[in-house]
């Protein structure tokens, strides 16, 4: 054979098609199997309705939306046991990653699974933490509901156009549930703005997703306007924290069991990208907290002296950000380094901390002498759990540290 070689080119397989349903096709096939798969009492995660629900409505969502790269689309049958009905939500990731926490837009299916409502309304839990499950909680969420419905008409009139205004509800939410389900009671009053599908006559997918992403639009400008308050702000406005501190709790720590599931951040986690008016509250009541505990101890060990040299750096002057919040002594009259976190829930599954905190809780010459406070129900019912020298649990493998966020410094090296 003379001339150039020859190859044999073989070409690349070309990827599978995906074909996605219509957001229409979706939510008629959702509400014709839910009822026969809410039947069996619990998640068949074969059957189709789960994968209508949980992977292919918010797989659909997310194409259908527009500016989409900071949202999250997910999509519930229940956690456990089945919810007495679906829903599928879309998170704004600078504000929430969970439907425990915050405010975000969801399709709630009613009770009965005859209407579909399209809603930008609050999660319930930062209510139900505070008040209990009960007629009260309701009622504060939907007076939260209409507060934020204040502040957000400026972005609306110009989020919506003329023909959705004209549809939107601003009361309360109907999914049908009163006596059936508690949680989609408190979905009802936690209504922000919503409009309401029949599904015996839903209309076209056009319509669908402009609506979709009118309320997308206004979500997205909500999220990210740093004057709108977050659920907790409102949730807690009026909160104040426990004058009689004589029976206070204090625990030494305990790691957590590890979730079943991976889930998004718990709500005393979320908002950790803009720092917001009852997040600063929280941090002096629990800080505020750890202080007279430490006096009181000190005063108790008859060591009056050293009650009166406990530094709250957060009042001291010039000296803020020494890498914790509070100097105090241990009952050997040695200074112990505190940091304190705090949260207005039961419980705090992870903590951020500073570059500058973690550093000096690695120092050597504080090592063994760091502390970070763990208040709970700041707010409410405060307890104190006690991590001595977080360091070495790392060093240990008891517990893990990782890197949450990068800053990139855009001053000049040379």
């Amino acid at each position: 054979h003379i001339g150039p070689p020859t190859f044999n080119l073989r070409k690349k397989p070309t990827p599978p098609i995906i074909v996605l349903m219509e957001i229409r096709n979706l939510i008629l096939e959702i509400a014709k199997g839910w009822k026969s798969f809410h039947s069996v009492g619990k998640d068949d995660r074969d059957h189709p309705i789960h994968s209508f629900v949980v992977r292919e409505f918010p797989t659909s969502l997310k194409q259908a939306a527009e500016n989409s790269t900071e949202m999250m689309f997910e999509g519930s049958v229940g956690q456990g046991n089945l919810t007495a009905a679906p829903w599928v939500a879309c998170f704004h990731t600078s504000l929430t990653t969970s439907a425990q926490d915050e405010y975000y837009v969801v399709y709630l299916f009613s009770v009965d699974m005859e209407l579909l409502v399209l809603e930008l309304g609050f999660g319930i839990t930062q209510f139900q933490s505070r008040f209990g499950r009960s007629q009260k909680s309701k009622a504060k969420l939907r007076a939260a509901s209409l507060t934020m419905q204040q502040l957000a008409n400026k972005h609306r009139e110009h989020c919506f156009t003329p023909e959705l205004n004209d549809r939107v509800h601003l009361g309360a939410a109907d999914l049908r549930a009163s006596g059936v389900s508690r949680l989609h009671e408190g979905y009802e009053q936690g209504a922000i703005f919503h409009v309401s599908y029949t599904l015996a006559d839903l209309p076209a997918e056009d319509r669908l997703v402009a609506d979709l992403n009118q309320f997308l639009r206004l979500y997205r400008e909500l999220a990210e306007d740093p004057t709108v308050p977050g659920v907790g702000d409102i949730a807690w406005a009026d909160a104040k924290a426990p004058a009689q501190l004589s029976l206070f709790p204090v625990t030494d720590f305990e790691p957590r069991d590890q979730p079943n599931a991976k889930r998004g951040l718990h709500p005393s986690q979320a908002n950790h990208n803009r720092r917001s008016k009852i997040a600063d509250k929280i941090g002096r009541e629990a800080e505020e907290h750890v202080v007279k505990y430490e006096r009181k101890k000190l005063t108790q060990l008859k060591k009056p002296e050293l009650a009166s040299k406990v530094v709250w750096h957060r009042d001291a002057s010039g000296n803020r950000t020494p890498g914790w919040d509070i100097t105090s002594y241990n009952e050997q009259g040695h200074k112990i380094f505190i940091e304190v976190k705090g949260s207005v829930d039961k419980t705090i599954g992870s903590i951020n901390l500073t570059r500058n905190e973690w550093q000096k809780a690695q120092a050597e010459q504080v090592l063994e002498r760091y502390r970070i406070y763990l208040v709970t129900e700041a707010l409410s019912n405060p307890k104190i759990e006690i991590l001595r020298n977080p360091a070495q649990w790392v060093d240990d493998g008891k517990l893990e540290i990782v890197i949450s966020d990068y800053q990139l410094n855009l001053r000049s090296l040379s």
